[in-house]
Parts: C-alpha cells; sequence; structure tokens
C-alpha cells in the first residue's frame, strides 16, 4: 500500500514547516556558475568597452643549448565593443506587509529574487555555448565559437575543435 499524506497526516503537516527551512532559511544563495568559467572584468559605469586581442603565436621551436632565443613580434588580433546588458526585476509589498513581517514572506521573496538573477546571470552567460554551434553568433572574429575556421589575422584559418569529430582525447586532440 503505499503512502499518502492522508494516511499520515501528522507526519507531513508537521514537517511542512520545515520545508520554508530548506527552501530559504538554509538555502545559501550562490555566486553564478559562470564566474568560474568564464573571465568577468568590471565595466564600471561604461555603457561599452572596446577591446583588442593578440594574434596567437605560432608552435614554439625547439632551442638547442646555447642557441639564441626565437623572437616574434605581437600581432593585433580582433577588435571587439561589449556593451553592457542591464537586469531589472523587482517586487512591491505594502508597508503594512513590511510591519507585519512575521512569516518573513517579504525577505524569503527578497531571497528568492537574489536567486533569480543568479540562476539568470547563469542561464545568459551559458549561451555563449549554448549558440556556439549557431552561425547567427559570432565572435570578433566574426565566425562561430565552435567553428572549424576560425581566420587567422596573418591569413589561413585555425579550428578550435578536431576537423573530424571524435572522442576528446590527446590522440583526437594532438597536434595536427
Amino acid at each position: 500500500m503505499a503512502t499518502l499524506r492522508t494516511t499520515l497526516p501528522s507526519l507531513y503537516l508537521n514537517r511542512l514547516a520545515f520545508l520554508e527551512d530548506v527552501l530559504f532559511d538554509e538555502m545559501p544563495i550562490e555566486a553564478g556558475v559562470f564566474q568560474r568559467i568564464l573571465k568577468v572584468r568590471d565595466m564600471g559605469n561604461k555603457p561599452f568597452v572596446k577591446t583588442t586581442t593578440v594574434a596567437s603565436f605560432g608552435t614554439v621551436p625547439i632551442k638547442g643549448e646555447g642557441a639564441a632565443v626565437t623572437y616574434e613580434d605581437l600581432a593585433a588580433g580582433f577588435d571587439t565593443t561589449y556593451q553592457a546588458d542591464t537586469y531589472e526585476l523587482a517586487f512591491r509589498a505594502s508597508k503594512e506587509a513590511l510591519d507585519d513581517e512575521q512569516e518573513e514572506v517579504v525577505s524569503d521573496a527578497a531571497r528568492a529574487l537574489g536567486s533569480s538573477l543568479n540562476y539568470t546571470y547563469d542561464v545568459d552567460h551559458a549561451n555563449l555555448f549554448n549558440n556556439g554551434f549557431s552561425s547567427s553568433f559570432t565572435g570578433p572574429d566574426g565566425v562561430a565559437l565552435f567553428s572549424t575556421a576560425h581566420p587567422l589575422v596573418g591569413g589561413g584559418s585555425n579550428a578550435n575543435r578536431p576537423t573530424t569529430d571524435g572522442d576528446l582525447s590527446v590522440a583526437s586532440c594532438g597536434p595536427r
């Protein structure tokens, strides 16, 4: 026989009060995941930021003992302009609701709003990867993130994934 709430009402009803503690009071609002994956810079109060990348170097040559070091000049990469997004969401509470904050509904709603903002940041920044194969979402070089034909400043192209798909291993992703 299945256990139903109607069979043991005191077991379930007595524990409903603890559900709020689990969801709001005891559950910390964690910082977003995107900050652990992406390099995040503070834009200050600027509406946009322009950046210039440095073109990558070629393969590093082996230096013989006592031989001179090989030098390569820096070359400008692609310019990018980033525009800041503004996120806004709020809720209203009457003065009476704040004065009668016995059940901590308003403070729970504030924590839920903070959690919603963290979730929104994570979803928004995950779109970098979610749309990484789409030609509608291009990077500074004008192609999708997971393209196999990124143009190089000096001519030619380079891929950030193998031309032939395979399991992630040293053999499949090693030097090409």
